[in-house]
């Protein structure tokens, strides 16, 4: 019997919702979803599986599904992933018969996935954030009053979240002519710190569940309740309903923190804090009960890892969420070879940043004196940002 539909078109998203679902019962799981995910029918995760298109023209046909579903079964969950899912539930919601796991409403998750409009509520309510400015589109960005505002070396980005590997470092004036023509981007400063992670679970506004990743014990002592504080003050002035993952960066000699960017909805590496005590997929649609305030915990990593790696395999054997969660991806072949690919793709990541990192080699005066000289070409002022 289908107790939970996990809908979304990301795959590596709705796999590990799957593998969450999983991790605290035993219950048949349906995707719903685009053909970008739609191997997952081969996972054992996966009792059954259909395609749709979320563009508004299955719209209809989604409500049918869903109304055939629940009359064989009332006491079905629907759990959106990603950015298409939610919008899609959102327009029909009205017409839905299934219990919904919480979701923002579109207009919030389009404000927090897009980096541009992310920073900007960031300043509107004073919560701290880097040195940002929108770039491209059709006019070519002035570098020389970049490398003033921001410092150099200094990043750029696609404003919005669902191409989050098109990062550049820019340290000089040819690194920005590599750029993606006519596409609006956003520069960011590099701040001087190490990378934190805050996952959450919100319930209209208001933190429930809490997790940070990234950093040791003792800096996890001293700057938890910064973080969290950050994290609700969003979560407040946002009227936030849902999973979030937020990337925030903390400078240990200060002990400030910023927040780099937001993620509205559920990530590839939510089941990583399963392993420390807190399933917010559980969270969102079985809370447990509360005995001293929502749960708050400190995980080592942002990923989870190899479920066969030899320092989990007494872990393997335990009957906690996180003992079940091991044994779920070990015991399904699409997952384990999910997770060596995405072992793989991390490690790669973190050598090709460490390379990408290090200091470029100083011009000489010549040089410098004669790129000082180039003119600007004028940045544009001006943005809009379509609803996606």
């Amino acid at each position: 019997m289908i107790n939970y539909i996990v809908m979304g078109q990301d795959r590596r998203v709705t796999l590990a919702v799957l593998q969450a679902v999983r991790s605290f019962t035993d219950a048949g799981c349906m995707v719903i979803g685009t053909e970008r995910n739609r191997g997952l029918r081969w996972s054992s995760l996966c009792k059954q599986q259909a395609t749709i298109r979320f563009d508004g023209a299955d719209d209809d046909a989604f409500v049918t599904l869903l109304d055939h579903l629940s009359r064989r079964n009332r006491h079905l969950v629907l759990i959106p992933t990603d950015c298409d899912a939610i919008g899609m539930v959102n327009r029909v919601g009205e017409r839905l018969a299934v219990t919904v796991a919480p979701i923002p409403d579109t207009a919030t998750m389009t404000m927090l996935d897009d980096r541009w409009q992310f920073q900007q509520l960031c300043r509107r309510h004073s919560l701290p954030a880097p040195a940002s400015r929108l770039i491209g589109g059709d006019t070519q960005p002035d570098f020389a009053s970049l490398a003033t505002e921001l410092g150099l070396p200094f990043l750029v980005k696609p404003v919005s979240q669902r191409h989050s590997g098109g990062k550049l470092l820019i340290r000089c004036r040819s690194d920005l002519l590599r750029m993606p023509a006519h596409t609006l981007l956003i520069a960011q400063q590099i701040v001087a710190g190490i990378d934190a992670s805050i996952s959450l679970l919100a319930d209209r506004g208001q933190p429930t569940a809490f997790a940070i990743a990234g950093l040791d014990p003792g800096q996890s002592a001293r700057f938890h309740p910064e973080l969290e504080r950050l994290a609700a003050r969003l979560c407040q002035v946002s009227a936030f309903n849902g999973m979030m993952r937020l990337r925030a960066r903390v400078d240990v000699a200060t002990g400030e923190a910023v927040l780099i960017d937001c993620v509205p909805h559920c990530w590839p590496g939510l089941t990583a804090s399963i392993l420390a005590g807190l399933n917010l997929v559980a969270e969102s649609v079985q809370p447990s009960p509360r005995r001293s305030g929502m749960p708050r915990i400190t995980q080592a990593t942002t990923v989870l890892g190899h479920p066969l790696a030899p320092a989990r395999w007494q872990r393997l054997c335990t009957a906690d969420e996180g003992g079940r969660l091991l044994r779920a991806i070990s015991l399904d072949m699409y997952s384990l070879s999910m997770s060596t690919a995405s072992v793989v793709r991390h490690a790669w990541r973190h050598t090709s940043s460490n390379t990408s990192l290090r200091p470029a080699p100083a011009l000489p005066a010549r040089a410098q004196d004669a790129s000082a000289r180039l003119q600007p070409v004028p940045v544009t002022s001006q943005y809009t940002s379509a609803t996606r």
